[in-house]
């Protein structure tokens, strides 16, 4: 009688674990198994919101720099006398000075980081309407800079040079996506 017993306990000691593991057990990793997935995927996501972030700053760093170097070289050039040149080499002088070719290389990667937020679907409400408003003719633009044109003057430089509040815009459009990095950069900092 006793063997009979003990071996009842026994079995019933196994079905508890057989039952208890099924039951609870595993259900339960199976649940912190998916719940430590989505931890991986969410940290992996946020890593990549964070290199976008940190490839935006980088592009903006050297817009800044080209924006620099576009301020420094307009206190040193001089002024195009139009008179003294034929239009032909006042162009030519115009695409050559070092202050315009910082502006033009400036005013692209703006728009190289116009288009990353557009892509990605990003608002920026305080300078939306500035980016919305010279965002196509800013992309023609970057174009007519970073790839050779069939004409010397492209259509695509006029459109902008000749528009007198894209100067406002463009750096209204410059000072906001700094201001906007540097938001997205102490969220990132106060959830680490």
């Amino acid at each position: 009688m006793e063997l009979y017993y003990l071996l009842k306990n026994i079995l019933l000691i196994l079905l508890l674990i057989f039952c208890g593991y099924y039951l609870l057990y595993k259900p339960m990793m199976k649940k912190y198994n998916e719940y430590v997935e989505q931890k991986i995927k969410d940290k992996g996501l946020n890593n990549m919101k964070e290199e976008l972030l940190q490839s935006l700053y980088r592009h903006w760093i050297w817009a800044a720099e080209m924006k620099l170097s576009h301020e420094n070289a307009r206190k040193e050039s001089k002024i195009i006398d139009e008179k003294e040149n034929t239009p032909e080499e006042t162009l030519i002088e115009f695409f050559t000075i070092k202050m315009y070719i910082f502006m033009f290389i400036w005013w692209g990667l703006v728009f190289c980081m116009c288009e990353a937020f557009k892509k990605k679907e990003i608002i920026i409400p305080d300078i939306q309407k500035d980016i919305d408003d010279i965002y196509d003719d800013l992309r023609r633009f970057r174009n007519a800079i970073f790839h050779v044109q069939d004409k010397f003057v492209s259509h695509k430089f006029r459109k902008l040079l000749t528009n007198k509040d894209f100067l406002v815009k463009i750096e209204n459009i410059h000072n906001g996506i700094k201001k906007y990095l540097d938001n997205k950069a102490n969220t990132f900092i106060k959830i680490k």
